[in-house]
């Protein structure tokens, strides 16, 4: 996300890959993106479908495909995905 209204917020590393966070710069309505790319690099090199990373994540995989096509998920999510890929770090640059 290459776009000056978005700033990395932080990331989550699993299976030695980041999935890079980003928020809005004023971020006001606390909406998340994460980074297309590095979600579905995920995907794919655990060998699934977004149905069964759907399941392996606990969200929906209607939820999947909003992220692989870069809209922007709520906090409750964050939440749902740090209980699998453990907790996001922090980004202070």
């Amino acid at each position: 996300m290459q776009n000056k209204n978005y700033e990395r917020s932080g990331s989550f590393k699993y299976m030695d890959m980041e999935i890079r966070k980003y928020t809005e710069k004023d971020n006001t309505n606390c909406e998340y993106y994460l980074n297309d790319i590095d979600f579905k690099n995920l995907r794919k090199k655990m060998g699934m479908t977004q149905k069964n990373f759907s399941v392996f994540l606990g969200i929906s995989e209607r939820m999947v495909q909003n992220i692989e096509a870069k809209k922007h998920i709520g906090l409750n999510i964050l939440n749902r995905l740090e209980k699998v890929l453990g907790q996001w770090k922090f980004n202070w640059n």
